[in-house]
This record gives structure tokens, C-alpha cells and sequence, in this order.
């Protein structure tokens, strides 16, 4: 039970080193079992998770608890003050010997009284109705009882998983139960199809056919149906082909959140080239970072930062070109885009996305549940994702991969929750991506909320297939 805590613990401190205490009765000298007195002692426990066997780790944590026991005499206080040992969490296992099958269960989650909290947590491997259990004392200033219970459950599941692959590495073991596992693998939907297009830009090309007076994109600077914005991304091409623009190029862009972007995007690929998305909001430095590192060829943007920039090219001198589709030659292994990462680890680095790969997943199957729920479920879809985040990928191409209406908010909006509120309401978009903790924001303004709910009633029904955190949002809307 002492390995199933450690490596509990390990995981969800995301630490390999851990430190608990444990209780000892300090009796375990035979010349005290017959003396009255207090000689109960806290003791130090610490271990490093290697890459051992679960077999050899559950021998390195009984060392670990032997070696204490057998120095246990040795003050704690003076453990505490010369290396600073604070424990944190205390371990007690208060059965014998578990035989056969008998695991422990999960019991008990209690929060600790403050006017007892000694630690902050404490992990109990008790006897609760009969049965070996864990059970868990929390200090609920600190803990979630949602979080208490995943680490008493976790702290089962890893006992089992450990005894039943001993020869299996430790830090294989993981969390989950037949329970969840059931509850993963309805997700898991194998098929195999064929992608509709080799291409990104022919999934636009495709509905400026099929529906060419159908609205595509709403923007800040106008509003453009499928055979609008077709022909301008034509033109964009076209241009840039007689700039001398070669096939299988990069050319970056810098645009702000305009109807620009979208045909900019769209015009680089049709051209034959790969486009890279930056943020005009990016330090020169590292724009200058990803053109370098990138071998960009040119570099779209607005007439006040062409001067900024060596081969810059004002987007607006882009659009008196062709409108008729240029004839290249690529194939779908060709690159469609490069998408540079945060550089929160050191320099950013670029990550090259293939024009198959993209179909492939923008590709409406019912295998394909996030794209295939919006095709079918969605008219008006509205994008908040900086263009500079993959995610917006989500937003821009499978909209308009799938005949959707892209409504594509400006940097107004999508920083300030009432205009997007009312973007909302003007629009009535009925689909947007965001993060957990965006959207949690979003849910702290009434008008958000009514803008959300107002789409949501519409629906005869939810999918099965929630999660906590999305259905108490359901429930507040």
C-alpha cells in the first residue's frame, strides 16, 4: 500500500521525488512493551520513483519503511531542523497482512477539523465495515472533495494494477478503472474514408461551387459569400505568383483580424505555397525569429508595417490580381502551413502541417465526431482563437471546409465579453471554440450566458457524452 501512495502521490504532484510522514507507536524495542508511556514518533518518509519494475518499487518502498523503523529512535525535530523536512501529508496503515483478493476500497473522504488539522492530508489504510479501505483526511481549505476522491480511487486502482503486472514499469501504472475505460472507449471510433479533398483550399473552392451565394465570412470590413471570397483568394494567388512567389515557398502573415487574413491564408496555399500565421502583436524580435528560422520569402501585412520588414507586401496591392484559379503544381505531401510554438521553453520552434493532414481532419465522417458534430449541427460558427494558436485551425478551416458561416471577430471582441455578447446576438452564430478557463470568464457576464442559452434551447437534446465541467455550465445557461 506504502508504493501505491508514493506513486499516487508522485503523479499527481508531477514530482518523482516524494516525501510523506508516517505515525509509529515507538514500541518496537521489546524492552518498552511493558512500559506506560508516550512513545509515539513522527517518522520521515521519502523515496525517487525510477525507472524500476512495479515489483522491484513495491521492495523499494518496503526498504524505504524498514530503514525508518530501524531508526526510529533518531529526534524528528532534528530530521525537521536540519534539512528542512515539513511534512505535508501523513500515511497510516493500520491493518495486518491482506491475502488473496482482499483489496483495499475506496471508503472514506472526510474533511479534517481545523482545530485538529495537523497536516494537510492524511492517507488512512484502515478496516471501514469489515473491509480493508482507504480512506482520506483532507483540510477542505485546500482540497476539493472531488479531488480528495480521485486520489483515494487512484490510490486502488494503482494497488491492483501493480500486483497484477509486477514485472510491468512503474511508471507505466496508470488511473484507469474498467469504469472509465468502458466510458474512453465509446469514444474511440475506429473507420477509415477517404479525405473529400487533397487539399485545404479546395474544401473552399468546393462550396464556391456548390453554394456560391451562400455567406462565408462575416468580418469587421464586410461580409462575403463563398464565390466573393474564392475570387479574392484568386487574386491574392495571382498576385503573388507574378511577385515571383515559387511553389512549395513559405510566406508569413501578418494581418490584423480582418476580412484580409482569411483571403490572405487562402490565396498563399492557392499559390502554391505555405503560409505562417504571426500576431501583429508579436515583438519584432520574434517575428523576426520565425521569417529567419522559417525561410519566409515574403511577408504579408498592413501598409504602416511594411517599412518594418524586409519583402514586406501591402495586402491591399494584393487584390488586383486574377480572380480565375491559378494553375499549379503540388501534391497533398506539400506543406499548407507552419505554426510556431509559444517559445516558453526557449526559442520558438515551427511546426509543418501538410495539406493532407488537414484535410483529412477537417474531412466531415461520423468517425470524426468534432467536425462531423458541427457540419451537422451548426450554421454560423464564430472565431475568438488568435490565428498564431493551431486552434484556430478548428475554427477557419472547418467552417469553411464544410460550408458554414465563419464569423470572424476582431480583436474588439474577442477580448471584450459584452461586444462579444452582442456579436453573438447580431450574428447568431451558434457554434465557437474556446478553452475551460475562457469560457468560464465568459459565463461571469449575464448577456454572455443569455447570447449562449438562447441557441442552446433551441436544441431538442444534449449529447450523452458530458463532462462535469460542461454540464454545469449547461446547467447555469
Amino acid at each position: 500500500m506504502l508504493a501505491a501512495v508514493f506513486y499516487t502521490i508522485s503523479r499527481y504532484i508531477n514530482d518523482t521525488n516524494v516525501y510523506l510522514s508516517t505515525i509509529s507507536s515507538g514500541r518496537s524495542d521489546v524492552r518498552t512493551s511493558d512500559t506506560f508511556g508516550m512513545f509515539v514518533n513522527t517518522l520521515p518518509l521519502g523515496i525517487k520513483i525510477g525507472e524500476e519494475t512495479s515489483a522491484e518499487f513495491i521492495g523499494k518502498s518496503a526498504a524505504v519503511f524498514q530503514g525508518v523503523i530501524e531508526h526510529e529512535k533518531y529526534p524528528f525535530a532534528k530530521i525537521a531542523a536540519d534539512f528542512g523536512f515539513k511534512p505535508q501529508i501523513v500515511y497510516e496503515y493500520q491493518l495486518g497482512v491482506i491475502t488473496g483478493n482482499d483489496f483495499p476500497e475506496m471508503k472514506g473522504i472526510d474533511p479534517l477539523e481545523m482545530n485538529s488539522a495537523k497536516f494537510k492530508l492524511s492517507i488512512h489504510i484502515e478496516t471501514v465495515d469489515g473491509k480493508p479501505s482507504v480512506v482520506v483526511f483532507y483540510n477542505d481549505a485546500l482540497y476539493s472533495r472531488a479531488l480528495m476522491e480521485g486520489l483515494a480511487r487512484s490510490i486502488v486502482i494503482a494497488v491492483g494494477k501493480m500486483l497484477s503486472e509486477p514485472e510491468g514499469k512503474i511508471k507505466k501504472v496508470d488511473f484507469i478503472d474498467k469504469e472509465r475505460e468502458k466510458e474512453l472507449n465509446e469514444f474511440h471510433t475506429v473507420a477509415t474514408a477517404a479525405p473529400k479533398f487533397g487539399y485545404f483550399h479546395e474544401g473552399l473552392e468546393h462550396q464556391a461551387f456548390v453554394q456560391p451565394d451562400k455567406k462565408a465570412l462575416v468580418a469587421c470590413d464586410g461580409e462575403f459569400s463563398y464565390s466573393e471570397l474564392d475570387a479574392y483568394a484568386n487574386r491574392i494567388a495571382d498576385s503573388l505568383i507574378k511577385r515571383g512567389v515559387k511553389e512549395q515557398s513559405r510566406v508569413a502573415l501578418m494581418l490584423p483580424r480582418t476580412s484580409r487574413m482569411i483571403m490572405a491564408m487562402f490565396g498563399v496555399m492557392k499559390a502554391g505555397s505555405a503560409y505562417i500565421p504571426c500576431d501583429p502583436e508579436y515583438p519584432v524580435e520574434r517575428i523576426q525569429h520565425i521569417l529567419n528560422d522559417s525561410h519566409a520569402a515574403y511577408i504579408i501585412t498592413t501598409a504602416d508595417r511594411v517599412p518594418d520588414f524586409p519583402n514586406a507586401i501591402d495586402v491591399e496591392t494584393l487584390l488586383d490580381g486574377a480572380a480565375t484559379k491559378p494553375e499549379i503544381h503540388i501534391t497533398p505531401k506539400d506543406l499548407a502551413y507552419l505554426i510556431y510554438t509559444s517559445g516558453s521553453t526557449g526559442k520558438p520552434k515551427g511546426v509543418m502541417l501538410r495539406h493532407e493532414s488537414i484535410a483529412n481532419y477537417l474531412t466531415d465522417h461520423p468517425a470524426n465526431s468534432h467536425i462531423h458534430a458541427l457540419a451537422a449541427t451548426a450554421k454560423t460558427l464564430l472565431s475568438i482563437t488568435t490565428v498564431s494558436f493551431d486552434m484556430s485551425l478548428k475554427e477557419i478551416g472547418a467552417a469553411l471546409f464544410n460550408g458554414l458561416t465563419l464569423v470572424f471577430a476582431d480583436e474588439d471582441h474577442t477580448t471584450n465579453p459584452i461586444h462579444l455578447a452582442a456579436l453573438f446576438e447580431k450574428t447568431e452564430a451558434d457554434a465557437f471554440n474556446t478553452t475551460p478557463s475562457r469560457m468560464l470568464q465568459f459565463m461571469e457576464l449575464p448577456a454572455f450566458v443569455k447570447a449562449l442559452g438562447r441557441h442552446l434551447t433551441k436544441r431538442k437534446k444534449i449529447r450523452k457524452r458530458q463532462s462535469n465541467f460542461q454540464v454545469s455550465l449547461l446547467i447555469r445557461i
